[in-house]
């Protein structure tokens, strides 16, 4: 639990990861002195632990969305963590997404003999790490695992109209026995490592953040373990490389609609029946309408209306519905006004 409050303690709003990349290293420098640690030019970080064939890799990202805040003070009760601004006297966010990852990650680092990790930079503003990182790093990985998402079951094959890894990959981790289902998330690194032909599978996993995004963030410090546990048995039970290409399913909405006959599986997994497309839709429209919100509030301040509308159409693609991603931006805009 320490090493959690100290990762939330620690602020780095996207473009400003400096304190957050010092922290990481330093803690290699002491704990995990063998490992050798490479920062490329977009500062993204890049770790190898021992030496072997193949290796298994961690990733996670390294910024958050929440701003600096002097006030901040980490609250643990029972189970859950969350942040309290004392001088406001209200809720403030804790950037559990992606600092829980980070967690992950750097608790491997201290108990596995063959690891390597990556920290990317800027992934709440468009990936901006993983879209630079040095791919050579990842030839000789057997498999990705990113832990970068909300709840505590999710277990992610597919992801913003990308295929990360097979079917099979579900089975080989042995996820059901840790409560993980199979189902569909948004973009993250991962998503970016495969479209830039990532050879192997890769999955993004919950660990135990709500809220995210908000100011009501909050950690079931038991989910987090939960996850922290699967990664552990991961690594020591899939020990091959996992062989996986990129599969690009953008125009994966349109091929729904003539039902599974007509393409085979469905490209997600999860739809088995051409009458459950529409609510399939619909529910991923809520869930993106609040990242389309915290985008655009992001990059309202350093980018031009006409730039933020094209990367954000572009950005949710995956919802084959561009005119819903203006709506979202219109709807804010009436509702809070323009800067």
């Amino acid at each position: 639990m320490t090493l959690l409050e100290k990762l939330y303690k620690i602020s780095s709003p996207s473009g400003q990861e400096k304190n957050m990349r010092k922290f990481i290293k330093e803690f290699c420098k002491n704990n995990v002195p063998d490992a050798i640690v490479k920062q490329d030019k977009a500062r993204n970080i890049y770790i190898t632990k021992g030496e072997d064939k193949t290796y298994p890799c961690v990733v996670a990202h390294m910024d958050e969305v929440h701003d600096k805040n002097k006030n901040k003070e980490i609250v643990i009760h029972d189970n859950l963590i969350f942040g309290l601004d004392r001088k406001a006297m209200k809720l403030t966010g804790i950037g559990a997404d992606d600092k829980n990852g980070i967690w992950v990650a750097l608790n491997l680092l201290t108990t596995e003999k063959v690891l390597k990790c990556a920290f990317f930079v800027g992934e709440e503003t468009g990936c901006i790490g993983s879209h630079q990182a040095d791919m050579v790093f990842f030839s000789d990985v057997r498999f990705v695992v990113q832990c970068d998402r909300r709840n505590g079951t999710d277990f992610i094959m597919d992801a913003s109209g990308v295929e990360l890894s097979d079917k099979g990959f579900y089975e080989r981790c042995e996820a059901a026995k840790f409560g993980y289902k199979v189902t569909t998330g948004l973009q993250t690194d991962v998503v970016t490592l495969k479209e830039r032909h990532l050879g192997v599978c890769a999955v993004n996993l919950s660990c135990g953040y709500y809220n995210p995004h908000q100011e009501t963030e909050m950690t079931r410090f038991d989910e987090l373990q939960n996850c922290l546990a699967l990664c552990e048995h991961i690594i020591k039970t899939v020990l091959d490389v996992q062989n996986h290409k990129y599969k690009s399913k953008s125009h994966f909405g349109s091929q729904c609609l003539y039902g599974i006959d007509d393409f085979g599986a469905h490209p997600w997994g999860i739809v088995q029946r051409q009458d459950n497309w529409h609510q399939q839709n619909e529910r991923m429209k809520l869930v993106a309408r609040t990242d389309i919100e915290q985008d655009y509030l992001r990059l309202i301040d350093v980018h031009k209306e006409e730039e933020i509308r094209s990367y954000l159409k572009n950005k949710y693609r995956f919802l084959n519905d561009s005119h819903f991603v203006e709506q979202c931006i219109d709807e804010w805009i009436a509702d809070n006004g323009t800067f």
